[in-house]
This record gives C-alpha cells, sequence and structure tokens, in this order.
C-alpha cells in the first residue's frame, strides 16, 4: 500500500504460523528490490507485516517485520502474558484499529 506522499507498507498473508518466516524473507527481499534501486528512488517502508490466519501471539521479528495473527486481540489489550522472548503485543494496534493508519501516522 501507498500513500500519495510516497509512505509506503507492505503486507503478505500466509495461511498458518509455519509459514511466518517464509512470508517474512519474502517481504525483506521485496524492500531490497525496491530500496536499493537508486532509479527508482524509493524509500524504506513505514513497516511491513506478515499476516498469518493462525496463531497466538503478535510479535516483530528481528529484521523488523511485525507477524500478527488475527486472534492476537486478547494480547494486544494485554489480558495475556506473551512467550519468553516475545516483543510486547501492547506495542501494536488495538484490533479495532486500522494496522495502516496506525503506523503511518
Amino acid at each position: 500500500m501507498q500513500l500519495a506522499d510516497g509512505r509506503w507498507a507492505a503486507f503478505e498473508f500466509k495461511v498458518s504460523e509455519d509459514k511466518a518466516a517464509k512470508g517474512a524473507e519474502s517481504l525483506s527481499r521485496l524492500r531490497a528490490k525496491l530500496c536499493s534501486n537508486a532509479r527508482a528512488q524509493t524509500r524504506e517502508p513505514e513497516f511491513m507485516a506478515v499476516i498469518t490466519g493462525n496463531g497466538e501471539y503478535a510479535r516483530k521479528a528481528e529484521d523488523g517485520i511485525y507477524v500478527i495473527p488475527p486472534t492476537s486481540a486478547d494480547l494486544v489489550r494485554g489480558s495475556r502474558a506473551s512467550p519468553a522472548g516475545a516483543r510486547p503485543a501492547a506495542l501494536l494496534p488495538a484490533p479495532s484499529s486500522s494496522f495502516l493508519v496506525y503506523f503511518l501516522r
């Protein structure tokens, strides 16, 4: 998705949490292709996210790409503890918010 001012974000949808790593790799390749081409004059994305069909915890991967299962709604509100090593879900927007609006404001 791209806004008129040039800011952009990318999403990849995967059926299961098991495929999230492949989705993150794909988004990393996309970022490298777009941002390394000087002729394209593309700036870094505001954020990138893999939306998974299942999973319990929203997190931010080591390469800065978010992995967000739609079932993590109560985690965003803070009603459950995150697993060891997971980034706090409070950093993610509430499920009723638009992820794009949250990250691109």
